[in-house]
């Protein structure tokens, strides 16, 4: 009997899975009988392990139990949760080989941590080769390079190809340094997770030129089933043959020798005629080299071109009752082509056109030499190369999302992948479906308690069929779930299809080698329907493994028995300890700023005005305010009854150079207190005023109480420019004496960006008008460029005559030199005070 199995992908959730359905094999007598397996992602897992442990799994109970707890304790190994703690310390070692002109390392690689894991953990360093010749293993993978299915065996490396008519081609390379923890990793690459693995020359062992450099990626990609595989397998058993092909090599066997003793002409007896003449040793009791010997003669080009074996097939020689020749002519007419219905996938590369349709008609010939002889078919029918495949399906039907963040890059990019490989698993499904002797275990099939009363409750099964798709570490629970499940599915598929004949309708208890089975052979029946009743063992499980199907991140840092987790206890002392102390310090900090900034400035009105241009921006221009003119200025103070406490003027310069021509403006807000010290005869008024070289100005004043009146004077021109003198008067007359009162005059100057005024002014004139206990000024200067230094210097006339430096009471440089701020105590009232700075360009 000839068994094929294809493990689906399906990440940990697959392995378990496939291991249930396994030990239902074993258990049935029928895994020795398993020639062929095909794998995909975490089916590829097992089936390596599988591969590498075949005479453990297929001998006693004890046997196969150590052989699956090995597997099953490296998937509560929380695989993908121990790469992501290492994948920052690799990601850094990546980032100094690239400091340094070097390319990084495959070992530095999430992918390659994968295969380490693998390696360490499973399969050891196993070359491809170290696999055995049966069963047959196919780790199968997605090639991006190539766009096609790739499959890791124990001969090499077989890449799918298109050849001529676009029809593909299995060419087999050599890669004799190639592993097994390589081709799993490379089959279980998630692509939302892994990145390619990357196959050179080099890395497999193979002729530089003759193997260019391969990138390979998760094989569900491609096909999530592992089926297809099939169709590469059953086009080249068709054209070979091997043990497998006889329904009963020792009747095949007697056949030969009675053949070789009878003296009647028979189809069968001139074939040993013809292995006599070929030196062919047939006449041997092993089955193995018995077939060697037919494989030798079914080789040869003498088989389908001798006359004699021709005319006593076409002339019905040698068939038992019944029988006839010519439907057995039929079928030698037919040639080599496939029989009607059969399925027809990639040739393998190597197989020339003319000897391959020689080797299939002399199958044909040996098929029906030995049907004559036997009265019924000794060798397998061609189109049907195995009596079953059984595909054991871990995959589920993609789930509507609802989220509503779907329309991201990432999400969106995730999601189409999800779909489009949802998709590839339905054709595959569509197009195996009702093949011949193909058998689907799904996961997502329930058994029935009346069909099987020893299958999990269908609550429980509904659940485990929902466990996610991880690598990360798998629970008691959720491995007792998949491994009883996969064991009473296949059971009860096999048992649906029965390709053997027998049923297997012995219902013993699904294997479960997990602490839990001793408890639920415990658990007595609830009593239901009572108050106060507990729930049934079943809904427990059931409730408990609703949660499987969410992914676990709770472990990434902290797992105390993976030694990276200690390197994180002092990143974990800084994200838990340092930082919210940092966080309290600097809140604590920005608080007592605030009440600090608070405090300065309900005392000094002009760094509540500073902070607000800061936060804000430079002030738009306003609505016209009507102004006087008049002739000639008038004297500041109209009598002495007021006390200017301080002058500070802040200058915004921010849209000085930064402007289009005719829009560079100039803003400047002045903050005078003024006490009023006397009641004297007569109004009591203030004038503050300023010189500006423009008509294009203008002035508001925010003390509406003190009745201000903006006035407008022309002077004589100085330096071919026009003068005017702008002026604030205020109304003292109903301030009590003795109050203070905070003035606000906002001044805008429009002008040309391009004129030289503007342009190239390194410098601020601060005039003195009155006579304050404190000047003070700031300066917010444009951002585009840096300003080294500045200072202050005090004349007497506009010629700068007898200038001298001023040391401010206080000075400093603000913002990388944007912000300029100076105060002078006592400044002199007939000096004109003027700021320079220089050019950090």
């Amino acid at each position: 009997m000839r068994i094929g199995l294809a493990l689906s992908g399906g990440g940990f959730r697959a392995t378990l899975y496939h291991l249930g359905m396994v030990r239902w094999l074993r258990d049935a007598g029928l895994l020795t009988s398993v020639s062929h397996i095909t794998s995909v992602s975490g089916g590829s897992v097992l089936a390596a392990h599988l591969a590498l442990n075949w005479d453990r799994y297929c001998g006693d109970e004890k046997d196969f139990d150590a052989a699956a707890n090995e597997l099953v304790d490296f998937v509560q190994l929380d695989v993908r949760n121990r790469i992501l703690r290492r994948y920052p310390f690799t990601l850094a070692g990546g980032a100094a080989l690239r400091m340094v002109g070097m390319k990084p390392k495959r070992r530095l690689t999430r992918t390659m941590l994968l295969e380490r894991h693998y390696r360490r953990r499973l399969f050891g360093d196993t070359c491809l080769h170290q696999l055995p010749r049966s069963p047959e293993l196919h780790i199968l993978c997605t090639n991006l390079s190539g766009g096609g299915l790739s499959s890791f065996t124990r001969d090499g490396l077989l890449m799918e190809e298109r050849g001529a008519g676009g029809r593909s081609i299995m060419r087999l390379h050599e890669v004799g340094l190639a592993t097994v923890p390589m081709a799993v990793a490379a089959s279980s690459a998630f692509p939302g997770f892994f990145p390619p693995l990357e196959l050179t020359a080099e890395t497999v062992g193979a002729t530089p030129g003759e193997f260019q450099t391969q990138f390979f990626t998760d094989g569900g990609v491609y096909d999530n089933l592992g089926i297809r595989m099939y169709d590469h397998l059953n086009n080249r058993l068709r054209e070979s043959l091997h043990e497998e092909d006889f329904l009963d090599v020792g009747e095949a066997m007697q056949a030969w020798r009675q053949a070789a003793r009878a003296e009647e002409a028979t189809p069968l007896r001139r074939l040993v005629e013809i292995g006599g003449q070929l030196s062919v040793d047939t006449h041997v009791e092993e089955p193995g080299r018995f077939t060697n010997g037919l494989r030798r003669l079914v080789a040869s080009r003498e088989l389908h071109l001798d006359l004699t074996l021709q005319e006593l097939i076409y002339s019905g020689a040698g068939c038992a009752a019944g029988g006839g020749g010519d439907s057995d002519a039929g079928r030698l007419a037919a040639g080599a082509d496939p029989p009607t219905g059969a399925a027809v996938g990639p040739r393998f590369a190597g197989s020339g056109g003319a000897s391959r349709d020689a080797q299939l008609r002399n199958l044909d010939l040996l098929a029906i030499a030995f049907e004559r002889a036997a009265g019924k078919e000794i060798l397998r029918p061609r189109d049907r190369p195995f009596d079953a495949i059984l595909a054991s399906d871990a995959g589920k039907k993609i789930q509507v999302s609802s989220n509503e963040r779907m329309g991201g890059l990432l999400g969106t990019a995730m999601r189409s992948s999800d779909i489009l490989m949802d998709r590839v698993w339905q054709l595959e499904q569509e197009h195996f479906r009702n093949a011949t002797g193909v058998i689907f275990s799904p996961i997502t099939r329930r058994v029935a308690p009346e069909l099987d009363p020893t299958a999990p409750h269908p609550d429980v099964q509904q659940q485990v069929g929902h466990i996610r798709t991880d690598m990360d570490r798998f629970s008691d629970r959720e491995i007792s779930g998949l491994l009883r499940h996969g064991y009473c599915v296949a059971r009860q598929s096999w048992s649906d299809h029965a390709p053997d004949g027998a049923a297997h309708s012995e219902r013993q208890q699904p294997w479960d080698p997990t602490p839990l089975a001793a408890a639920r052979a415990a658990e007595a029946a609830p009593a239901a329907g009572r108050a106060g009743a507990p729930p049934s063992y079943s809904t427990l499980e059931a409730r408990k493994l609703q949660d499987s199907s969410r992914r676990r991140y709770l472990s990434l840092l902290i797992a105390p028995r993976d030694w990276v987790t200690h390197l994180y206890i002092p990143v974990l002392l800084v994200l838990l300890g340092v930082i919210p102390w940092a966080v309290w310090s600097w809140h604590h900090h920005v608080q007592v700023n605030a009440m600090l900034s608070g405090a300065i400035t309900q005392s000094r009105h002009d760094y509540d005005q500073l902070l607000s241009l800061l936060e804000f921006g430079p002030v738009e221009p306003w609505a016209p305010v009507d102004f006087e003119t008049a002739d000639q200025p008038l004297p500041i103070f109209a009598d002495h009854g007021l006390d200017m406490l301080s002058d500070a003027r802040i200058v915004d310069l921010r849209n000085w150079r930064t402007a289009g021509p005719g829009d560079a403006r100039v803003y400047v807000c002045r903050h005078v207190s003024v006490r009023k010290v006397a009641d004297m005869v007569g109004p009591t008024s203030l004038r503050l005023q300023s010189l500006w070289n423009t008509q294009e100005v203008q002035v508001r004043c925010r003390n509406r109480e003190l009745s201000p009146v903006v006035r407008r004077s022309p002077l004589a021109a100085y330096g071919g420019r026009e003068r005017f003198l702008w002026e604030v008067q205020l109304d003292f007359s109903r301030v009590a004496v003795g109050e203070t009162v905070h003035l606000v005059v906002e001044t805008i100057v429009q002008g040309d960006a391009q004129d030289r005024w503007f342009s190239d002014r390194e410098w601020w004139r601060y005039e003195v008008d009155g006579d304050p206990e404190l000047a003070a000024a700031w300066i917010l200067l444009p951002t585009e460029k840096g300003y080294k230094d500045f200072h202050v210097v005090k004349y007497k006339d506009r010629k700068h005559a007898h200038a001298s430096l001023v040391e401010p009471s206080r000075k400093s440089v603000i913002q990388r030199g944007s912000i300029l701020n100076w105060e002078v105590i006592k400044p002199d009232p007939e000096m004109i005070y003027s700021c320079r700075w220089a050019d950090g360009a």
